[in-house]
């Protein structure tokens, strides 16, 4: 019975140190708290913590406001090189301001001007963060993606409302089953598996596309991030839409930041020469 009694501490143990590290890493990641709107809004990021300076000092922030007279037709870019797995492991998390789908293990690779990178994560905004002639879509679903060199691309799908969005419907059960994040907890997490995300290759499938230098759209707002933003709109339900704002933050409902000033940068466009 003693023994019995030491082992069941000891697991007990490992599962709060298990949690204590999670933890630990969502306060690395995000040490203060940062919503939407009020005194937490985008237009506060700056001041919440100094890992948020970057919010509002840089000069190469996103999201930004496409528009398409001044955008820059570059022969040189290629057609974009994006491979999908039909079979992977992942995570969907409720951080609060945003619900992600964090994969484990190889979920596919972006090939962007002779660099490789592999995607780590994909997530949406509601409505979307950037914006084409000014027009602001319904939803906006990001694919993160890592290379070797820790730098960062993300590719860009602009959806608006019509018919059910693929991966989403995938996840639509988890969705209405992820709870809400309570303050200061660690964020709520449901196991997904063998999520076959090969949808995303009709998605990404496209005669043109965008590319710009631009930063992370949340806090800490990091710069250094290579933009492709899909010139191919897709399409979201409006059940959906509400099933991804549900588990959301109060505050954090609509989670799309204000577009940034360009500074400069000029928006790069790869458009296919014949059908």
């Amino acid at each position: 019975m003693a023994i019995k009694k030491i082992m069941a501490m000891v697991f007990v143990v490992a599962a709060l140190c298990m949690l204590n590290t999670r933890a630990a890493y969502v306060e690395d990641a995000y040490p203060a708290y940062f919503s939407y709107s009020g005194s937490t809004g985008p237009q506060f990021w700056g001041s919440l913590s100094p890992s948020y300076a970057k919010c509002s000092n840089g000069t190469a922030q996103s999201p930004i406001n496409i528009v398409n007279r001044d955008t820059v037709l570059n022969r040189s870019l290629n057609a974009l090189n994006i491979q999908f797995r039909d079979s992977v492991n992942a995570t969907l998390i409720n951080y609060g301001f945003k619900v992600e789908i964090l994969f484990r293990g190889d979920a596919g690779t972006l090939v962007f001007r002779g660099k490789t990178y592999a995607l780590s994560e994909i997530h949406w905004h509601t409505p979307s963060d950037h914006r084409i002639d000014g027009i602001q879509f319904t939803a906006e679903l990001h694919m993160v993606h890592s290379a070797a060199d820790s730098s960062r691309a993300v590719v860009s799908v602009l959806l608006q409302s019509g018919q059910s969005d693929p991966i989403v419907t995938k996840i639509q059960q988890q969705l209405g089953q992820l709870p809400m994040r309570p303050p200061n907890q660690t964020p709520p997490e449901i196991p997904l598996v063998n999520l076959n995300i090969q949808e995303l290759r009709n998605l990404t499938t496209t005669r043109r596309y965008y590319t710009y230098p631009g930063s992370l759209t949340n806090p800490p707002c990091t710069e250094g991030i290579t933009w492709i933003i899909i010139g191919k709109i897709g399409t979201i339900s409006k059940a959906q839409v509400a099933a991804l704002k549900r588990p959301l933050d109060n505050g954090s409902k609509n989670n799309a930041r204000p577009v940034q000033p360009l500074n400069g940068r000029k928006v790069e466009v790869y458009q296919a020469m014949f059908p």
